[in-house]
């Protein structure tokens, strides 16, 4: 039997800015909110030239309804990670490489970690560890930063015991998976 979709007709309410869609959307755990980033409006003159606005840029959080959009900080902020509890984030800025932790009001911001190449990051499922792009893991504050192994986007078993990642394995590239119990790919 074939199954059709019809998309809901159903409009999401948007509490002001940003006009122009954010990066990066990365849901709470509870389902509560949304973080993303912004990073500014294109506008177009009459001659066809253009500006980039970033009087809105920001780091935002909103209601999952789409209400009580509110701006954090001005950072440029990008891939926010969650807390599996939900009290606080991680997130890389651009140009700088390093991943910080801030809580969901941004009145504690600290920086973990930093490297000399762009970086992401992801908590373990549990919020112990945190996993970063190039497979290096470290404890939640940071401490006891090492390297797993060689490779890419990382992706956390929802038992944290084991992490999938893109890279060269018996010397062949594609999708493995690394097994912290044992450390073996």
């Amino acid at each position: 039997e074939q199954r059709s979709h019809t998309p809901s007709r159903r409009r999401v309410r948007r509490s002001g800015p940003p006009p122009c869609p954010p990066d990066d959307p990365a849901w709470s755990p509870d389902g509560k909110t949304i973080a993303c980033s912004y990073t500014g409006a294109i506008r177009i003159d009459k001659t066809g030239g253009y500006h980039v606005d970033t009087s809105l840029a920001g780091f935002y959080l909103m209601d999952a309804d789409g209400t009580n959009l509110r701006r954090k900080t001005s950072a440029d902020i990008i891939n926010p990670s969650w807390h599996p509890n939900g009290d606080s984030l991680l997130f890389s800025l651009p140009y700088n490489w390093a991943i910080l932790k801030a809580d969901t009001t941004f009145d504690s911001v600290i920086q973990l970690t930093e490297f000399d190449y762009y970086v992401d990051a992801s908590w373990s499922p549990d919020g112990k560890e945190i996993i970063i792009n190039g497979l290096w893991i470290m404890n939640s504050d940071g401490s006891d930063r090492r390297r797993l192994i060689d490779g890419s986007a990382p992706s956390w078993s929802p038992d944290g015991e084991r992490i999938a990642f893109a890279g060269i394995v018996d010397e062949k590239f594609g999708l493995a998976v690394y097994n912290l119990r044992d450390s073996t790919a």
